[in-house]
C-alpha cells in the first residue's frame, strides 16, 4: 500500500511539473501572431540620421577643396531643406515611448527629438511647459499605427506635426524645427 501511494505522489508531481512547464511553453509562444511583412522587421533603429548640422561632426580628412569650375554630382535622396534655417537654441524629449493605435501592446515606438529654435527664450518657455507639450505630443503620436511609423515617408509631415505642437504649447507662429535623434520601431 505504502508503494502505491509513493508511485502516486510522484505521478501527481511529475504531472504538476509538465503543467507549469506546458503553461509556460504556451504563454510564450502560442500567443505570439504570425508575423506580417512590416512585423517581419523585428527592430528598426536609426540614430543619429537627422540631427542639425551644427551638432554633426566634421572629419578634417574627410574634407577637400573643392575646384569652383568641377560640377558637382548631385543626390536625388539628399533633400536639403534647412539651408536657412540656424538654430540658437535646442530642446530634447529623450527616449519618448508610444503604444501605436491597435497594436495592442504589442508594439512600441521610441523616439528621441530635437526641437530647435530660432529664439533662444523659447527653449527656456518649453522646459516650463514640457508636460503640456508631452500629453500633447502622446495624443497625436497615440493615433498614429504601426505601419505609419513604419513608412519613412511619413517622417518628414511628422516632423511638421511635432513643430507645429510645439509652436501651439508655445504660443508662436514659427521658428521651430524637429529632427529625430533616436527613432526605434518594434
Amino acid at each position: 500500500m505504502q508503494k502505491t501511494l509513493m508511485w502516486v505522489g510522484i505521478g501527481l508531481g511529475v504531472i504538476i511539473v509538465e503543467v507549469g512547464i506546458s503553461y509556460l511553453l504556451i504563454t510564450q509562444f502560442a500567443n505570439k501572431k504570425p508575423a506580417s511583412a512590416i512585423e517581419a522587421v523585428e527592430v528598426l533603429v536609426i540614430e543619429d540620421a537627422e540631427q542639425p548640422a551644427e551638432e554633426k561632426e566634421s572629419d578634417p580628412a574627410e574634407e577637400k577643396e573643392s575646384d569652383p569650375t568641377e560640377e558637382k554630382e548631385s543626390d536625388p535622396a539628399v533633400k536639403v531643406t534647412d539651408d536657412d534655417f540656424d538654430p540658437e537654441a535646442v530642446y530634447t524629449l529623450a527616449d519618448f515611448v508610444v503604444n501605436p493605435a491597435f497594436s495592442e501592446g504589442k508594439h512600441f515606438f521610441v523616439s528621441s527629438m530635437v526641437f530647435a529654435f530660432s529664439d533662444p527664450e523659447n527653449a527656456e518657455r518649453l522646459t516650463r511647459r514640457e508636460p503640456l507639450l508631452q500629453d500633447r505630443i502622446l495624443d497625436q503620436l497615440g493615433k498614429r499605427t504601426f505601419t505609419f511609423f513604419g513608412d519613412y515617408n511619413n517622417r518628414d509631415a511628422l516632423k511638421e506635426e511635432l513643430a507645429q505642437i510645439a509652436c501651439d504649447v508655445l504660443g508662436i507662429n514659427g521658428g521651430v524645427k524637429v529632427y529625430f535623434s533616436k527613432y526605434v520601431l518594434q
